[in-house]
């Protein structure tokens, strides 16, 4: 019996960054050599497989990396479909995609750009992909696209989705992976990245759900993740191909677990800049800048680590 061929390769939250990481010990050029050895092993499968690559968002790790770091992608990341993570977007907003390192890559077409509601149709060999982009902060919806012999429904999704031992502390029930794939009815493969921590699930729907994580272990409460390609097959099923690792890096055992991001305070915030808004009414609305640095002011209850992201933020 022939075996089914391998039709895509998935990956993730590829945060590009040009500075070695604060857990590890070592140079920037460590971590950009270890970047371009993940890089090549993804470029690797899609020549092996002669698939194309589909990645869930966040191919950078700041939105306006520098031409250095812009330089780097050029030359070793592989061509590959994407959807826009909120780390790729200027302020988080996909209308000022123009601004930022992801569209450049856009432009020198390295990254062919998965919009919403504008799904694209590619054969590898006998088997058709319908891939359907829900970037960063897109609402999902069912696929319209109906079942056929030979045809996988592919939902590509930048939305933090979890499992039962797969998530951070402040996960919230209505971002549990079942509750996405109810929006997402239709769909054969559901493609999820923004949470780092990789899983594969068959769901009762019918559905099989990838979601890759962080091929690269970028922080010290990542050491124990083992990062992971997803492979997709034409029969639909899905397996994992684990990340080799580079060698030179080691981690700094000095480096501490930081505490995790307190959803409730973040869901403050962005409650807040919603309300400002809508009450707008014609009147000036404060610039994004001076509402995050208000806001902070404004609650000296925030965690460390809230503090940080907002700040990360501007």
């Amino acid at each position: 019996m022939r075996l089914p061929d391998v039709v895509a390769i998935f990956v993730s939250d590829i945060h590009l960054q040009s500075t070695l990481p604060s857990c590890y010990i070592g140079e920037d050029s460590d971590w950009q050599e270890a970047t371009a050895h993940m890089l090549t092993q993804l470029k690797d499968l899609s020549v092996r497989y002669s698939a194309p690559i589909i990645c869930a968002g966040d191919v950078f790790d700041r939105w306006c990396s520098s031409a250095q770091l812009i330089n780097f992608a050029l030359k070793h990341l592989p061509t590959m479909y994407s959807i826009t993570g909120q780390h790729d977007m200027p302020n988080h907003l996909r209308g000022e995609l123009f601004r930022s390192a992801y569209q450049t890559l856009v432009l020198a077409r390295r990254v062919i750009n998965l919009e919403e509601g504008k799904p694209v149709l590619i054969r590898v060999r006998d088997v058709e992909l319908y891939i359907a982009g829900f970037p960063w902060n897109a609402a999902l919806r069912p696929c319209p696209k109906p079942a056929r012999k030979n045809l996988i429904r592919i939902a590509v999704v930048h939305k933090y989705a979890w499992v039962k031992g797969r998530s951070h502390a402040m996960a919230s029930d209505n971002q549990k992976l079942q509750v996405h794939a109810k929006q997402l009815e239709g769909y054969d493969v559901l493609l999820f990245g923004d949470n780092h921590r990789h899983f594969t699930k068959s769901l009762p729907t019918g559905q099989v759900v990838c979601n890759t994580g962080c091929p690269m272990q970028r922080r010290i409460d990542e050491r124990d993740e083992v990062p992971k390609f997803g492979l997709l097959f034409g029969d639909g099923h899905l397996e994992t191909v684990d990340v080799a690792p580079y060698e030179k890096l080691r981690f700094d055992e000095r480096a501490k677990v930081t505490e995790p991001t307190n959803q409730a305070q973040m869901d403050g915030f962005i409650a807040r800049l919603h309300a400002q808004g809508d009450s707008a009414a014609g009147a000036s609305i404060p610039s994004f800048e001076d509402a995050v640095k208000a806001y902070i002011q404004e609650h000296p209850e925030l965690t460390p680590s809230v503090t940080r992201v907002l700040q990360d933020l501007i």
